[in-house]
């Protein structure tokens, strides 16, 4: 046999395991790595839901996640609990890391009476956007609230019986703890001779409160 013909019988079983490594490694699928993280303070999310392609993967305690990837574009969801929903189409395009910053969207907190520090039960409590919606719900008898789906840039509303309204503003807040100033006067109003006087109008020296004596004489001012 002729050494051409020796070196061709040699390269021909060499190319084909060149071409089986080749076509081994294109078929191993890129990953890229997903960081998610709180976008108010930075920390790691753990335990959010990322799904694409079909397929669901979680993140662990660092926030951290592969998923499979490619050249085209991949349509990515993310949940957890407590945060805005993110819903994007990524282009890989090489690249091995996607940082998500997720919006907090849970507050939390505890009403309570400034004076005596007792909680505040049954008061209605609500989370508005700029377009004036948003979820609400009343504090339990221990006086603490959850609300879910807070808007961006929302103020938080909440009325008491006796304590009147009060608005703030949240800014990255995700708990809320308020102490609220009781705003009601009670009292009688009786005539020279202890009758009691009905319908008299009881105001605020400033007249920002009104209400009227009822039949036995008393009145409830709210907002004093």
């Amino acid at each position: 046999m002729s050494w051409p013909a020796s070196i061709a019988l040699f390269a021909v079983p060499l190319l084909l395991v060149l071409a089986t490594i080749v076509s081994q490694r294109s078929a191993v699928p890129a990953a890229l790595a997903v960081e998610i993280a709180d976008r108010f303070s930075g920390a790691p999310v753990g335990g959010a839901e990322i799904a694409s392609g079909g397929e669901t993967v979680v993140t662990d305690p660092a926030g951290l996640a592969t998923i499979a990837s490619g050249d085209s574009p991949l349509r990515v969801e993310i949940r957890a609990d407590g945060y805005e929903g993110v819903v994007a189409e990524v282009n890989p395009a090489g690249a091995t890391r996607w940082p998500v910053a997720l919006r907090p969207a849970s507050l939390t907190g505890t009403l309570r009476d400034e004076q005596t520090n007792a909680p505040i039960a049954s008061a209605r409590v609500a989370a508005l956007g700029t377009d004036g919606k948003g979820p609400e719900t009343t504090s339990g008898a221990d006086g603490t609230y959850r609300l879910d789906g807070v808007p961006a840039d929302a103020r938080l509303v909440v009325e008491a019986s006796d304590f009147g309204a009060v608005e703030q503003p949240l800014g990255q807040q995700t708990r809320l703890d308020m102490a609220l100033k009781r705003s009601v006067v009670t009292g009688l109003v009786r005539d020279a001779t202890g009758a009691p006087i009905e319908g008299a109008r009881v105001s605020v020296v400033d007249g920002s409160a009104t209400t009227l004596t009822g039949p036995d004489g008393t009145y409830r001012l709210l907002g004093a």
